[in-house]
């Protein structure tokens, strides 16, 4: 199955495509303002590195994820990707902004929601660890809790849904 990502690294965005069998990966890459070229890699994460196989050669790099993002130090140079959660190119990806979704293959530590209850803004739905790091997955929005799709001690993949979100609760205003 493949998995489709958005990385945005000073002011372009490129598209990641990520089809995985265990730890083996393969990673096509396109930025979209050059949409004639794709970077083509074989990849294997181990640790803190990863092993980049492409037409020009084999890389090691460095990688690490925060909340927001991916760190990658290769060959003397270090970037940093901050992960679009808000790309919609089609009508029907539209009700994916309700859904909460691992931002890395990881585990999960802990689930703080469960379906009916509401929660706000920024309120932690639950959190995953990965790369010996946390990470609080929280609501973008005031809602009611749909669906719990995780249980504590769970392994998830990167871009698995962990929590749906009811629609936006708007505020009563009292007169």
């Amino acid at each position: 199955m493949q998995k489709k990502i958005h990385l945005k690294n000073r002011d372009r965005i490129y598209e990641l495509a990520l089809e995985s069998k265990g730890v083996h990966h393969r990673l096509s890459i396109k930025e979209p303002s050059m949409p004639e070229t794709t970077i083509q890699a074989d990849a294997s994460l181990q640790a803190d590195q990863a092993f980049l196989t492409t037409q020009q050669g084999r890389f090691v790099c460095a990688v690490a994820q925060d909340a927001n993002g991916i760190w990658v130090g290769c060959q003397g140079h270090v970037e940093y990707f901050e992960i679009e959660r808000k790309v919609v190119h089609k009508k029907t990806e539209a009700k994916a902004d309700n859904e909460l979704r691992a931002p890395m293959t990881g585990r999960v530590i802990s689930v703080r929601v469960q379906p009916g209850q509401t929660v706000q803004a920024g309120d932690v739905v639950a959190i995953l660890e990965a790369m010996k790091m946390e990470f609080r997955i929280e609501a973008p929005y005031a809602a009611q809790i749909e669906k719990v799709t995780c249980r504590q001690g769970d392994l998830v993949d990167l871009g698995q849904v962990l929590v749906t979100l009811g629609a936006p609760l708007v505020a009563q205003n009292k007169k």
